[in-house]
This record gives C-alpha cells, structure tokens and sequence, in this order.
C-alpha cells in the first residue's frame, strides 16, 4: 500500500508541479498570444492545428458555469429498472477565453446516486479539467462505489460463442428461454439454478489519470492508476428465488452449482475469491475531432497498457494491451447534420489476469464493460462474451433531426441506427474474421448543451432484445 499511495500523489502533484515551472518562464506568459484566429482572439500555444467546433456549434455554445440536476435512469434484462440522480456542473469559460473554441469545457464536477430494482449501485464523484489551469494537461479523479448482486459470468473464452446451455444440458438460441429455464425450481430437492450465471461483485474504487498533449494538441500521453478491491461472493447453496410447476413462487429454494463454482473448482479461472486490482497504466491517443462529447469530423486512435503486478498490491500480475481507432464523418454538414461514425476495439489481455479483469477495456477517456451489453455489443446481454482476446466494431449514423431552445437551454434529438459485431478469441493464432456475433437496432440521443449526451437505445441479436438507457455516446 506504501506504493500505491506513493504512486498516487505523485500522479495528482505532477499537472501542479509542471504549471507552476511553466509560470515561472516570463517567455512562457506568451502562450496564448501565439496566433490570432479569424475572431482576433488569441489560440493558445499548441492548439494553433486543433480543430476547434464548428461555427454552428460554437453559436449555440453555453458561457460560463451551470448546474444541471439529471435524474437517472436505466433498463436491464438481470439489473431491471434503475433510478438515481446526478448533479453536474460545467464552467465552458466565457467566449473570450482563447480555450473556449477548443474545448467541451474548463471543467467539470460532478456527483451521482444510482440503483435498480434487483440492487445494483453505482455511486461516485468525478472531477475532470481539459488543459488544467491553461496548460497543456488534463486531469481527471474519480471516487466510485460499484456493487452488482446481478454480475453476470458465462464463462471465458471461444466457449462462450456457442449457443447457451443450461445445467439441465438443454441449449437455448434465445436469452429469455434461458432465464425461463433455469429459474425453474426441483420440487423433490428443493433446488434451483435461478443465479446459473450470475454473482456479487463489490468494487469500491479510486481513479485518477494525467494526459498531456504532446504534438500540436493532435498526440496526447496518458498515465493513470486505478486501485481497486474486488469483493466476490457466489451464489451456490444459498437461498434464492424460484417458480413451482404452477408458477407459485419459492423464496428458499437452495440454488444449486453456479457457472462461475464450476470454474472456479475446475480451476479453468483465476480471481475466485476477489481481491485487491490495483492497476498503472499508460498510453497515447491521436486526437483530431472537432468537439469531444459529440463528433462532427476526425480521427481518434487510442491505445492503452496496463500492468497489474504484487509490485503496487495487487492479487495477480497480468498484462492488458487496447487498441482502438474512432472514425467521424459528416458528408453533407450544410445540409443536414449527418455523421457517419465507427469503432473498431482490439483487446489482448494476458492468460495470468483474473477472470473479473476479462471483462474491461481500458481507454484513455476511461474503461468500458466487456463485450455484450449498451457500451460494446448491444442486443446481448452484459459481458456476455469475456476471454482473453477481443475484436469489436461498432457502426452508428447519428442524425440531429432538430434542435430547441427551452429556458436557455439547448436541446439536440439526434436519431441512431446503429450495427455491432465482435467476438473472443482464445489465441492470437485463432484470429479469423468469420464467427462473429452481431447486433442491430436504433436509438435515440438527447444533447443537452451539447456536452451531456443521453441515449435510450433497442438492440436486436440472434440471442434477444436489450434496451438500454444510459448516458454520453457509446464511443
């Protein structure tokens, strides 16, 4: 723990550190007087090649700080219905600041409460600042209480592309026969396998993450770590709800063996009893979009190493590589606001990681579940498909249909057909682009001015419908 607390201060004293040296140079006062642009402000030094927002954006840009109350909400096959709040304030600068052109915002700070029918919780604080106090750095800090009675483990690897089987040996192509199945109880021994592919997982969690531009604002660099302490507990033996033959309910019916037992006992899997996932990471990012919550035009290309090792307290030592390019295009932007968008994630996470690691795909704007679920591969349930090799793509066309204003505030409707495909690999010599799962589906976005983007979208896969509600664009 001394490491990871060393770690830690040296990571959140750095941006301060480099600033007050930066201060300290008369010449370096001049880094906002570089270059005027057509408005005769000043672009500060390093952003002289950045795209800043576009014209029509740019007009309909908020000045100054604002609070905005969102009430939260979410829908889930295994998590049901959720409901929270999160309180959010934006400081976008005023439209002389040199910055105001270049960034979603100076920064951010926001709080939340989050939790669903079938008890899952997502709590945290998060505060994050573009080019923190006039440098070239961003920081972001995040404080996060995240505990899943409902997680979802159907085992790792290219087994997890077959068609669904229940303990009872039956196969199901559809996700809610499943769920009908193994909620079913045995009468004569009073057993059930309602929680067949789920358990609990706690994770109480600390983030904080440094980047800086390095290249004319379009390279950055990024550090961070994450420290973590991961709770499991599984469902086998315990009481748990079932449905009698004539659909009476039993709530002590004894649950029988779970997936993740059988994995853990075969030692197929490592991490069964949780622990400490402290993780540093470190990467680069290409970055020519025009505004960040929400793409008109650009390219953004990232790539993220992680290593989780005893070294800074961990349970395991393992490896984990993310390499992701973002693709945004708006063909007829004096027309219509069309943007054709894609993503491609490439995972490669080493065999020594445990299984609760499987699940993650890190980024330099932050981690994502595993594939199967709203962020990666929708129309299948959450982390459906976990391994140690992972190839995803995601196409979206996203269309503002129109835009209004209401008590000064801004509000875009944007329409999103989307398409997604992807699926795990065992070894690198098993890549192959045949046998991927795929979703389709549509959904609907809300931009609320333009830096907080909600969705609400329907997925369709050959295993069933999800519906998810949720908040910022899936990438």
């Amino acid at each position: 723990m001394k490491n990871i607390l060393i770690i830690f201060f040296i990571l959140i004293s750095l941006p301060a550190a480099v600033y007050s040296q930066d201060n300290l140079k008369p010449q370096d006062q001049e880094e906002i007087n570089e270059k005027p642009n057509k408005d005769n402000t000043t672009i500060p030094e390093g952003l002289e090649l950045k795209k800043p927002i576009s014209e029509k954006d740019l007009k309909k840009k908020k000045e100054k700080g604002y609070l905005i109350p969102l009430p939260l909400y979410s829908l889930d096959v295994d998590k049901g219905f959720g409901y929270g709040l999160r309180l959010v304030y934006y400081n976008n600068g005023t439209r002389d600041d040199p910055y105001f052109a270049y960034t979603p915002y100076r920064y951010r700070i926001y709080g939340q409460f989050f939790q669903t029918t079938n008890g899952w919780q997502y709590h945290q604080l998060l505060y994050e600042a573009p080019y923190f106090m006039g440098s070239l750095f961003r920081i972001k800090s995040a404080f996060t209480f995240d505990k899943n009675i409902a997680a979802t483990y159907f085992g790792t690897g290219e087994n997890t592309l077959n068609t669904l089987t229940d303990p009872y040996g039956n196969t199901h192509i559809k996700y809610t026969s499943f769920k009908e199945k193994i909620r079913e109880l045995q009468e004569e021994t009073n057993t059930a396998y309602s929680k067949y592919v789920q358990y609990i997982k706690e994770k109480p969690s600390m983030k904080v993450s440094l980047e800086r531009d390095i290249y004319k604002a379009f390279t950055r660099g990024f550090l961070g770590l994450d420290i973590a302490n991961i709770s499991v507990t599984d469902y086998t033996g315990k009481k748990v709800l079932a449905f009698k033959a004539d659909g009476t309910e039993e709530k002590n019916a004894i649950m029988g063996t779970t997936k993740l037992k059988e994995d853990c006992d075969a030692n197929i899997i490592k991490g069964c009893n949780g622990g400490w996932n402290n993780v540093l990471k470190f990467g680069f990012a290409y970055d020519t979009r025009d505004f960040e919550p929400d793409p008109n035009n650009g390219l953004f290309i990232d790539t993220v190493f992680e290593i989780s090792n005893k070294l800074i307290g961990s349970e395991h030592n393992y490896f984990q590589y993310t390499f992701s390019p973002r693709f945004y295009y708006s063909p007829i932007e004096n027309i219509a606001d069309l943007v054709f968008t894609a993503r491609y994630v490439f995972a490669y996470i080493s065999k020594s990681a445990p299984f609760y690691a499987l699940d993650n795909y890190s980024f330099t704007s932050g981690s994502k579940s595993g594939m199967g679920g709203y962020s990666t591969l929708r129309g299948y349930t959450q982390n459906r498909f976990i391994g140690n090799i992972h190839s995803l793509l995601n196409f979206e066309i996203r269309w503002t249909m129109f835009d209004i204003d209401i008590l000064n505030q801004n509000f875009a409707f944007i329409l999103v057909p989307f398409f997604d495909t992807g699926r795990i690999f065992d070894n690198i010599s098993n890549f192959k682009f045949s046998g991927y799962k795929y979703g389709e589906g549509i959904g609907l976005r809300t931009a609320w001015n333009q830096s907080m983007v909600s969705f609400f979208d329907v997925g369709f896969s050959q295993e069933g419908v999800s519906y998810s509600m949720n908040f910022e664009h899936i990438f």
